[in-house]
């Protein structure tokens, strides 16, 4: 990404009080959206706006970044019109919010590190979770947001069946191209003439 790019890109996501929602967008992925009611309850489990009007209000001072489809209608969709942005978001969301001083508590960045099994301290983290409610609840709402975003956004997974077939058609199509193949259990373990 170019510099000055990068630079007007950030001057955007500066905004006041926009990090809920660009955390919440984050996950969707690039050309992918989320319906308005969804994008409204996890910005609001993450610190946002809790009514559409002020989320609406942030909608429109990030229009620049943001694909909208039925803007202003019930069935409005949000997401980000670029992947560099997408990918802008998802790095500034890992430096945001970082706890300081003497807050016992985890900073929303620092739990959704854990909970996309990145976190260096995620022993640490997960007992602390047991001991706080405050941050369990949090992190609970990450997670309910993350399911959310992947159903949204095409987190459907193929039948087992669907597997099932393409490992033999592909099992089928490598030998009839080099052969057959000895099944694992007839093999030799060790090297040496037959």
């Amino acid at each position: 990404m170019k510099p000055a790019l990068a630079q007007a890109y950030d001057r955007l996501m500066d905004r006041a009080g926009t990090t809920a929602l660009l955390a919440a967008l984050a996950d969707t992925g690039p050309g992918r959206t989320l319906p308005i009611t969804d994008l409204l309850q996890a910005v609001s489990a993450l610190g946002g706006p809790s009514r559409l009007g002020p989320l609406r209000d942030q909608l429109m001072a990030l229009q620049p970044l943001l694909l909208r489809m039925d803007p202003g209608t019930d069935e409005e969709q949000v997401g980000f019109r670029h992947p560099e942005i997408a990918a802008r978001a998802r790095a500034r969301r890992s430096d945001a919010g970082v706890t300081t001083g003497n807050d016992p508590h985890y900073a929303v960045a620092d739990l959704w590190l854990l909970l996309d099994g990145e976190a260096e301290a995620g022993t640490e983290m997960r007992e602390h979770l047991e001991e706080c409610a405050s941050c369990l609840e949090t992190f609970a709402g990450l997670e309910r947001l993350k399911l959310k975003v992947a159903r949204c956004a095409g987190g459907e997974h193929a039948p087992p069946e669907l597997r099932t077939r393409i490992v033999a058609s592909v099992r089928q199509t490598v030998e009839s191209a080099a052969g057959p193949t000895l099944p694992t259990s007839a093999r030799r373990s060790s090297p040496g003439p037959p």
